[in-house]
Order: C-alpha cells, then structure tokens, then sequence
C-alpha cells in the first residue's frame, strides 16, 4: 500500500512531531490560552511498516491540558490500537495492522493529539528515542530512522481576523478587521490574509499604524489577498504596547459558500528586528443555511448522509473511522440516535 509520493527533505522511515521545531530565529508555533491546539505524529517515507510503538514527551506538560486522541488511517485495515494516556509528561502511541492488511509506503499522519493551552510559556516536544518503535510484518521492531523534534508555545499575543463569523446575503457588504492583542514593543508587521474570491469579493481596504511615522513596504490586493509590510520609523522610535487594528476590509458576497479569511503569513517585529511570538485568530465566513442532517452540505438530505453515518457507525473520537461531522447530536458516539435524525429529515433540501 501507498500512501502518498516520498518527501524528499526526509530519510526513510523519519518520525516527524508538529508543529515542528524552528531554526533560524524563527518563532514557534503559538496558540492563547484557553485554546485547543493538535499536535500530530507524522512518518515521511515509511518503507514497509505494519505498526508503531511511539513515545513522546514535553519538557514542559503544564502548558497543556490533554483531551483526546484520533487515530489517522495511516495503516493498512484492519489494525489494533491502544488508549492513549499520558503519564508523566510521556505519551505513548500504538497501532498495529493485523492480516490481511498489507504494509504501508510512503508519508503520512499516524495520530492526532488534542489539547487544551493551559498558561503561558514554551514547550518543547521529543521522541523518547529509546521507547520509540516502527512494527514490521513479521512482528520485529526497530527505531525509526530519524526522529524530528516539535516546539509549541502559549502566548497572550494575538493577531485576529474579527468577527471570527461573519455572514451576509449575495450582494451584501461585509467588513473584517485585523486587530493585534497585548503586544509589547511593536515596531513592525508582515501580514498576508488569503480567502476564497469567488465568494468573497475585496472592495475596500484601509490601515492606519500606531506609530507617528512609519515606512510603508507593501500594501497591495489581488484576487482572493490581502499583503501589508510595515515598520516604524520615527527618531527617536517609539514602539507600540497594547491592543491596535492595522486593517479594515470590506468585502461583497458574491454567492452562497463558504470561506476562511486567514493569515498565510504573519509577523510582528521589536525595535531590533527580533521576531515577536503570537498566536494567529482566523475568521470564517459563511452564509450557507444549515439543515439539520446535511453532514455534507450540499443542500439536501439524502442517501450521501447516510452514508456518511453508516461509515463511522459505532465509533468515538478515539476510533480511527471517527467523523465528528457525523455525531449530529454531539454525544461523542456515532449510533442510532445519528441516523434517526438524519432519517426524520430526509429530503429536506435547502431554500
């Protein structure tokens, strides 16, 4: 089995946690507190394996309050896993195919782990090199070939695209700020927000800086993008601390969909050019109405909805067939209670 092209930056078999680690100055990955963040375990050029047996661990676990797991369909069915618990800063990850599965090729996601951010600070996040395993077929073990570490921080900075919902009629204006969070020192930003032009068309935008001068780098608009550079520039500088909105876009709505307005790039820098670590709030846009059963939200209940239940019947968030879309009555189990409210609204389509 194949599971997609080899990734060239990588050896075989190499264990990957993300986010990953960053070189060069460059912030970590950062979430608020009170956030939910996922943390994936991912294999680049898997040759042959039939299992895992990982453990990771945080050099600092009080940042992070674990909620749950979802075993990712990396492996051959049919495969067995275990509960995840984590102990001690440790968690450890298994899953093994069981015949006639095939061994897998290639690059992928093994698990996802759910967290919620508990306070602010930095932690690291390793392979326990020595308790970490790849399964062959025929039950031997051996450790992955290179082991990449992932760095997560929690910060009380934030950029935000707000309102995080927004909504409106075909026709209809909508407006959409960017706003930066408890910042210190701010003397620059780099951003680049992206969204779906057919949707969405941009017919406005406007920035203003907190600072008395300031140099202008980019400020340009294209189908679907928003990119703004812009530093400080007054003698002597006089850097910014505090909440401020750089941007306002308005928008038209052009049809009936869905789209996220989020940040493809983003970078606050101090006085010295040092990068300042924050976490990014993107926003959605949508202006689909929702009928109660359309797991697939093309606007009628039907036999695809059922499908979509029947696929993940029976299973919870830590089975690897698991659809939260698909528990329609949000009890974290896929049953009868999901298809009968599928089932009391079929042929329901949307006006």
């Amino acid at each position: 089995m194949h599971i997609s092209p080899v990734t060239g930056q990588f050896g075989p078999n190499t264990v990957v946690i993300e986010p990953r680690e960053p070189s060069g100055g460059v912030a970590p990955y950062a979430v608020i507190p009170g956030q939910q963040v996922t943390i994936n375990i991912t294999i680049h050029n898997a040759v042959n394996i039939y299992g895992y047996n990982l453990t990771i661990y945080f050099k600092d676990p009080s940042l992070l309050e674990f909620v749950g797991f979802r075993y990712m369909p990396f492996l051959d069915e049919p495969y067995t896993t275990k509960d995840v618990h984590p102990t001690a800063g440790k968690i450890t990850v298994y899953a093994k195919s069981e015949p006639p599965a095939e061994p897998v090729n290639g690059t992928g996601t093994l698990i996802s782990l759910i967290f919620n951010a508990t306070k602010v600070g930095e932690t690291l996040i390793r392979f326990d090199a020595a308790n970490s395993w790849i399964i062959m077929e025929d039950g031997s073990q051996k450790h992955p070939d290179s082991f990449k570490s992932g760095k997560l921080a929690v910060t009380n900075t934030k950029i935000a695209v707000e309102p995080e919902e927004l909504s409106g009629s075909v026709g209809e204006t909508v407006k959409a700020n960017i706003t930066v969070y408890n910042v210190v020192d701010l003397y620059g930003i780099q951003i680049n927000v992206t969204w779906n032009p057919e949707i969405l068309q941009l017919t406005q935008v406007q920035y203003q800086v907190p600072w008395k001068n300031s140099f202008e780098i980019r400020n340009l608009t294209g189908p679907g993008w928003y990119a703004l550079i812009v530093a400080g520039l007054t003698q002597p500088p006089d850097p910014y601390t505090g909440n401020y909105t750089f941007v306002s876009i308005t928008y038209k709505v052009l049809k009936i969909g869905t789209t996220k307005i989020k940040f493809e790039t983003s970078k606050l820098s101090d006085i010295n050019a040092n990068p300042i670590l924050h976490a990014e709030i993107n926003a959605i846009f949508s202006n689909i109405k929702i009928i109660e059963g359309d797991i697939n939200h093309d606007g009628i209940v039907d036999v695809q909805d059922l499908i979509i239940v029947c696929s993940a019947y029976g299973s919870n968030p830590n089975k690897p067939n698991w659809n939260p879309n698909a528990d329609l009555n949000n009890d974290n189990t896929i049953d009868i209670y999901d298809l009968i409210i599928v089932a009391s609204h079929y042929g329901q389509t949307n006006p």
